[in-house]
């Protein structure tokens, strides 16, 4: 029995929460609930301002809420 069979988890049932912060403006939304649009907010919002746009995420599983 190999360590990766008992410990692996669907890929469907993970979450990706990523929250983006602005240092000057404050936090940042892309009005979205899943995928990686925050991250293309902040991309954006340092593009277009030149702000430091701080990530912070987490990875978790979806059913546990």
């Amino acid at each position: 029995m190999s360590a990766t069979t008992s410990s692996a988890i669907a890929v469907s049932e993970l979450r990706v929460v990523i929250e983006a912060e602005c240092s000057r403006c404050g936090p940042l939304s892309a009005h979205e609930t899943a995928g990686l649009g925050n991250i293309d907010a902040a991309l954006a919002h340092t593009g277009q301002t030149g702000h430091v746009v701080i990530l912070n995420g987490t990875v978790d599983r979806g059913d546990e809420q």
